[in-house]
């Protein structure tokens, strides 16, 4: 983490002390941050969002790092988990971690598909400002999470268009949980 401090003069060693008790009352001064994934998950949800007032409940804690896991092992998770557990901030805390633990020379997209137009638009406006500040805050990322929205029925997937890809899969290639939930 890099600290700047806009100064007009030189820093010396009289101002110093100046300096340090700007850096000391940083929210994230002398935090000891998690070395992987699910700590930081944790930490989070334990540490970083309680101090907004959310409040710690263990069910989305225990989601995020299942979608984290799954995220670094490459695979599919189907869910179904009930209203109110706080669905939305635990897949995008597991998606922001993943991407920070998992920095590669690419950049490929993490993609969030939503069952309604409402929630497209609160991820987009509310979530994801909310969470990068929070995050920022507590020196975890240093600048905004960037996120784009895709609409229009090319972006969509329908029966038709699973089929055709199913179609040309060969079943031999993939794992037979993988094909089956896809054909089935």
């Amino acid at each position: 983490m890099i600290l700047t401090f806009y100064k007009k003069s030189p820093i010396t060693e009289e101002n110093h002390g100046d300096i340090a008790e700007k850096m000391i009352v940083l929210s994230f001064f002398n935090v000891d941050y998690p070395k992987d994934g699910p700590e930081m998950v944790e930490h989070i949800f334990r540490k970083v969002f309680p101090s907004y007032g959310y409040v710690v409940r263990d069910e989305q804690i225990n989601l995020a790092k299942h979608m984290y896991e799954t995220l670094c092992n490459g695979k599919i998770s189907l869910s179904d988990i009930p209203v109110g557990l706080g669905k939305t901030h635990a897949y995008l805390v597991a998606t922001i971690v993943y991407k920070l633990f998992h920095k590669t020379g690419s950049l490929k997209p993490l993609i969030i598909s939503t069952s309604s137009i409402e929630l497209q638009r609160a991820i987009i406006k509310d979530y994801i400002p909310e969470i990068s500040k929070m995050l920022m805050a507590h020196g975890i990322i240093t600048s905004p999470v960037t996120c784009v929205l895709r609409k229009g029925k090319e972006n969509y997937l329908c029966d038709h268009r699973l089929n055709d890809y199913v179609s040309t899969l060969d079943p031999d290639k993939k794992k037979n949980s993988e094909y089956q939930a896809l054909t089935h």
